[in-house]
């Protein structure tokens, strides 16, 4: 089973939308789905389209409650603001999150995990 952990804003719901939907039609197995979203209650349709799916496990949405004020100049950018919702990814994600957690898989006997990899550039 695969888990997708996806960020998004309200800017992206159409986005989401559409990725749930050519995902979820285009694999063999079960699913997790986890979004982390700045206001979930309009994820609320989509989610309810996808509640029942065939392929999906589950179908979290959790709010996204960090203060990004310690990013200056995010609402004038071109990145978009749930871009920064990956930098707390571990704070959401339900089993062996927090420090370390590929160690805690290992440990705790898993067969899959996962990780996130970002590339950090001067501009």
């Amino acid at each position: 089973m695969f888990n997708f952990v996806l960020c998004f804003d309200e800017n992206y719901n159409k986005i989401a939308q559409l990725f749930l939907h050519t995902l979820l039609n285009n694999v063999s197995e079960k699913v997790n789905i986890f979004i982390i979203h700045n206001d979930p209650e309009s994820m609320s349709l989509i989610k309810d389209g996808y509640r029942n799916h065939r392929n999906i496990e589950q179908f979290s949405v959790y709010k996204f409650d960090k203060d990004l004020s310690i990013f200056p100049d995010i609402t004038h950018g071109h990145i978009s603001e749930a871009t920064y919702y990956r930098l707390f990814l571990d704070s959401y994600l339900p089993k062996n999150r927090g420090f370390s957690p590929t160690v805690w898989s290992i440990r705790n006997g898993e067969k899959y995990t996962g990780i996130t990899v970002f590339k950090i550039s001067e501009k």
